[in-house]
Order: structure tokens, then C-alpha cells, then sequence
């Protein structure tokens, strides 16, 4: 899990994927993208779309295998729990491979939280159980990019 600000980034920190990624956010004018998927190439896509927060305790906590989810907040506040994928929680749902995504149940501990504001990323790596969305009911818009693991 990563945490940084897309104004303020070290490139040198991150792969030439993930820079490739963060180089598409940057060259983006948010004011007219509008919410939708957009394939950035064969093994990275972006999706913009909004949500308002909700409690923590309401929102099923999810893991991918085969993706690397980068979540961008455009506007707004929002956080996001984390936790390592210890083996010791199983999930509450299959994994799908169709949708690359497990889903665990809401009662999870051991969890950290992240607080994005504007500009602001969030990098989750395969195993990395997250749950976006967390809040109080605020609207958020934002850009998740998930590039296949198997590209870096």
C-alpha cells in the first residue's frame, strides 16, 4: 500500500507502469472527462465515476490476484481500510476470476486507514485487502486504474 499526492510525486519511486499511469492522470482535464472506462493499453484501464461515502461497517472489504488498483481522488474526502492478506480471514465470497475480486466479511480487524483528499492516490497491490468508499456520507469523484500484475 502507497500512499502519495500526484502533485508532489518522486517518479524514481515507482515503476515505469505505475509512472505510466500516474503520467495518464496528470495529463487529464478533469473538468471534461467525463465518468466512464477508458483503455489506457492492453493491460491498463481507468474508470471515473463518483460515490458517496458510507460507514466503514457497511462496505464488503475486497482483494484482487491479478491487478494492481491505483485510486485517485479528484474531489472530495475518503477513506480507505487496508490489510494485509494474511491467510487467516477467509473470504465470505468466492473468488471470481471473471471480475479478479474476492470479498470478505464486513467484520474485519487489523485494519489501518488511509485519508485521501483532492489529489491524492492510493496504490493496492495483489493480497492487499482494501475497502474504498469509507466515510460520512460525502461525495467523492475519482479514477480507480488497474493494471494487470503480470505487465510490470
Amino acid at each position: 500500500m502507497n500512499l502519495d499526492n500526484l502533485h508532489h510525486i518522486d517518479p524514481r519511486r515507482y515503476s515505469a507502469r505505475i509512472n505510466t499511469a500516474l503520467d495518464w492522470l496528470r495529463a487529464q482535464d478533469f473538468s471534461i472527462l467525463a465518468a466512464g472506462r477508458y483503455d489506457i493499453d492492453s493491460g491498463m484501464r481507468a474508470e471515473r465515476f463518483s460515490l458517496t461515502t458510507r460507514p466503514r461497517d457497511e462496505i464488503a472489504p475486497e482483494v484482487h490476484r491479478d491487478h494492481i488498483d491505483i485510486q485517485y481522488l479528484i474531489s472530495g474526502i475518503e477513506g480507505i481500510a487496508c490489510r494485509l492478506d494474511d491467510g487467516a480471514i477467509k473470504p465470505s465470497e468466492a473468488y471470481d476470476p471473471s471480475r479478479d475480486v474476492a470479498f470478505y466479511p464486513k467484520t474485519l480487524d487489523g485494519e489501518s486507514l488511509l485519508h485521501l483528499h483532492a489529489g491524492d492516490f492510493a496504490i493496492l497491490y495483489p493480497g492487499e485487502i482494501h475497502r474504498p468508499g469509507c466515510g460520512t456520507g460525502n461525495i467523492v469523484d475519482k479514477i480507480v486504474i488497474k493494471i494487470r500484475f503480470d505487465t510490470l
